[in-house]
């Protein structure tokens, strides 16, 4: 692994929890993930900030798990937490931490969870300059200010009209709860792994999406969205709008980090609660767009996916 792209993520995770982290920090990494959950304990104890590190080798590891999440459970009132984990523990850190589209059980403001993104793409986030990327995204929530009326367009053929609730900033985006929303969706950017085949349009009507029965199952992605769609009474609910602020994620990767890379937007469906809307449903997916145009309040904030500086 290239020394500089793993300091600079250690450096950019760091940077994330804040300069002088709560201690103990209770680092716990996959076997795949062990030069960087290294690394940040080396960081630590170089700045003799107290710390624990946990490596399981496999989700076998229960031994291993079971004292890592005793030691978690235990941070959460007064220390930091890093979980950088494989899918393989899903299980494990949804027990720990809930899922990322429900209420996170850990305080957010002193925990950094990578959600199991592979260590390729997890690496090309890291590498953003995140000093700027807080700046910018501070930036973008003042434009948006209590914009509540969204239009989107995009040159695959999107023209979205969207009522949404409060912006907030998380990593890597800043989102917003839908309240209503009709028109054209047109996916072309990343649909579950990576951009779809071809552009999968879908139509919008109260707030939903319509006639999902006639997307082509032959096509595994659009399968999927299928019964993702149609899981409940409110998994076609049109749940979010998001803009990617990191402007090193690959807007053509797996759904985690293409909806954080600049210059898109995205989509999600079914719950919302998580983000102070009021859809309940038995998931959230996201579908991304590429070069969207937005407008929020009859005024232009994006152009083909370029923010005017």
């Amino acid at each position: 692994m290239d020394h500089t792209i793993l300091q600079t993520a250690i450096r950019n995770i760091l940077c994330r929890m804040g300069p002088f982290p709560r201690e103990p920090v209770v680092v716990v990494c996959s076997e795949d993930k062990r030069p960087l959950g290294h690394g940040l304990a080396q960081g630590c104890a170089a700045s003799g900030v107290r710390h624990h590190l946990y490596t399981p080798r496999s989700p076998g590891d229960r031994a291993l798990l079971h004292r890592a999440r005793e030691s978690a459970l235990a941070a959460a009132s007064a220390g930091s937490l890093v979980v950088l984990m494989d899918q393989a523990y899903a299980p494990w850190v949804f027990e720990l931490l809930g899922r990322p589209d429900e209420a996170v059980a850990f305080p957010e403001e002193h925990l950094y969870c990578d959600w199991m993104l592979p260590l390729p793409a997890l690496l090309r986030m890291l590498q953003a300059d995140y000093a700027a990327l807080t700046a910018w995204t501070r930036w973008l929530l003042r434009r948006l200010g209590h914009a509540r009326e969204m239009h989107v367009t995009t040159p695959a053929g999107t023209d979205l009209y969207l009522s949404v609730g409060q912006w907030t900033g998380l990593d890597g985006e800043v989102c917003a709860a839908v309240t209503g929303a009709h028109g054209r969706l047109v996916v072309d950017g990343a649909l579950y792994w990576g951009a779809p085949s071809a552009p999968v349009a879908l139509q919008v009507a109260d707030g939903r999406v319509i006639r999902a029965d006639e997307l082509d199952t032959a096509d595994p992605a659009q399968r999927m969205l299928k019964a993702d769609l149609t899981r409940d009474g409110s998994s076609a609910m049109v749940a979010e709008l998001g803009l990617g602020t990191n402007a090193c994620s690959d807007p053509l990767g797996e759904i985690m980090e293409a909806e954080m890379a600049r210059g898109t937007a995205h989509v999600g469906f079914g719950r919302n609660t998580f983000l102070g809307g009021t859809v309940e449903s038995a998931g959230h997916i996201d579908v991304g767009l590429l070069r969207p145009t937005l407008s929020c309040n009859g005024q232009v904030l994006c152009e083909g996916g370029r923010y005017p500086l």
